[in-house]
């Protein structure tokens, strides 16, 4: 910036001379006491993006305060380091700031770039003070603020806690009268671990039984929430149950229920709507795609159905991991879910891919609903998603998010159809150097395979619970001196995990004020 203190001080002289001169004049010259912005504005970031400045005249003591109340993006302290000034509004059009040594003053010219990478002290000056008839001047401080942290990044933490170091394989976890349930096989019987979602570093454990007494020893395939009572299938019992405490499962009165789908919502979202399920028992071995209003009775029984035949349903997930609500561009609520790879998974080209299935509606001549899932295939070779195991999918943010066992990285869309790699939505990850084998435990996610994960839709917090696990991994990694590329094996071992992550934006959103649903 140019300094200008020499013509500034002129200017002052020359007004006060003007000033004395106007005392003889019978004409009365009439002065401002007005030290104050109207108005501030920088120029555009980025692709021509305006940020809004709020001016506080009260500020802090003796000086006001000019902000931008949404922050920059991350990283744009490299264009603000030499930023026009557009927008400079005052009564007097006089505005100082110090010079380099802070004992003078020296005018701002909105020719000149500035850097406001750091807070920037400007004095206002009325026009009194600019005839040199008064010292009525205003302090102001110019914050433009930048984002730390990449919005569409996550911001994790370890809650150094575990469930059980002897529940093995995979597991499924969902929301319960805002308890955390997770169940896992752990000795050769599944048990559920509890926990408040708002505390989930505590957890206690317990065995599953069926009525009667028979203890379960297989993995659930399919967990649903309706109506305040929960909804199960599980592996080599094609029978539905229900449960109202999550231990004692008795058999569900929706005869023929092969998997529990997707609690679906009223297209407004205010309260789950109806139950869908998957039946058997249709004709040449097929199945039904069928909902229940109040979970015990089948909808429109002996009306004709949608559903899968026999060969179909070898495409479909054999165990449902996750299922979502999101918002449709029209405002209503939609319901999609994904599952375990199917005997048959659908290719594109010859690559395997992770299919989720949305839930579909429509009416037949009597006017009653007609329900199917559809599966979403991708829009081209170029937009899909590779085949995972035990899959999550999350509607967080606006936006799908898709990952899954290995932990690999996270697939992002917004049509749930056509997906890509997301980098921001990272896993933590452990700077291996030279090393092929941790022998500490390391933030580390890949190659990870036994995990469940719910939501915490109060706070936005994603909350991952891992089972203990010997882990190994393929890594590619570039030579630094001959820029070659070699397959390296990593391996290391973890006891069982919670972790917890919450999207940049939901914390900056939260930090607002604003909801986070």
């Amino acid at each position: 910036m140019r300094i200008k203190l020499l013509s500034f001080i002129a200017s002052l002289l020359l007004a006060s001379v003007f000033a004395a001169s106007c005392l003889d004049n019978d004409s009365d010259v009439e002065y401002s006491k007005d030290a104050t912005i109207h108005a501030f504005a920088i120029d555009t970031i980025g692709y021509g993006t305006t940020y809004k400045f709020t001016i506080d005249q009260i500020g802090l003591r003796d000086t006001a305060l000019i902000y931008n109340a949404d922050s920059l993006p991350v990283h744009a302290d490299t264009i603000i380091d030499r930023i026009l000034v557009k927008t400079f509004t005052t009564a007097s059009g006089v505005v100082t700031m110090k010079t380099q040594d802070g004992k003078n003053d020296s005018l701002i010219s909105m020719a000149d770039s500035m850097d406001l990478r750091k807070p920037l002290k400007v004095t206002v000056w009325s026009t009194e003070a600019y005839a040199g008839i008064s010292n009525i001047k205003k302090n102001y401080r110019i914050e433009v603020r930048v984002h730390k942290h990449d919005p569409d990044s996550l911001r994790w933490n370890n809650l150094n806690a575990g469930i059980d170091n002897s529940m093995d394989g995979n597991q499924q976890s969902v929301l319960y009268h805002n308890n955390i349930l997770t169940y896992g096989l752990a000795g050769g019987n599944l048990k559920v671990y509890t926990a408040s979602v708002n505390a989930p570093a505590t957890w206690t454990g317990n065995g599953i039984v069926m009525a009667g007494g028979n203890i379960v020893t297989t993995k659930v395939t399919s967990l649903v929430v309706f109506k305040d009572v929960l909804y199960a299938t599980f592996e080599g019992n094609n029978q539905g149950y229900t449960s109202t405490d999550g231990l004692t499962w008795t058999p569900s009165s929706l005869t023929g229920a092969v998997r529990f789908l997707a609690p679906i919502p009223n297209a407004d979202g205010t309260a789950d709507a109806k139950l869908s399920y998957l039946k058997a028992g249709a004709a040449n071995g097929g199945y039904t795609f069928e909902t229940s209003e109040n979970g015990t009775s089948e909808d429109y029984a002996g009306a004709e159905k949608e559903g899968l035949s026999a060969e179909e349903f070898q495409q479909f997930p054999g165990s449902i991991t996750s299922y979502t609500n999101f918002k449709r561009p029209n405002g209503t609520k939609g319901t999609m879910l994904i599952g375990d790879d199917a005997p048959m998974p659908t290719l594109v080209g010859d690559s395997l891919v992770s299919l989720p299935w949305a839930y579909d509606e429509d009416k037949n001549d009597q006017g009653q609903a007609i329900t199917r899932w559809v599966p979403l295939q991708p829009g081209s070779t170029l937009s899909y998603c590779p085949q995972m195991n035990h899959p999550t999918l999350i509607y967080y943010n606006d936006k799908f998010y898709l990952f899954g066992s290995g932990f690999e990285g996270a697939y992002i869309s917004t049509s749930g159809r056509d997906w890509k790699k997301d980098p921001k939505f990272g896993f933590p990850q452990y700077a291996w150097g030279d090393q092929t084998v941790a022998s500490t435990p390391v933030p580390e996610f890949r190659g990870r395979h036994y995990y469940s994960m719910v939501q915490n839709p109060a706070n936005g917090y994603l909350i991952f619970m891992f089972g203990k696990e010997d882990v190994s991994f393929k890594e590619t990694v570039t030579d630094p001196e001959d820029k070659t590329r070699s397959i390296v094996v990593r391996e290391y071992k973890h006891d069982s995990e919670v972790w917890t992550a919450r999207l940049n934006q939901i914390w900056f959103n939260v930090a607002k004020g604003i909801p986070v649903n």
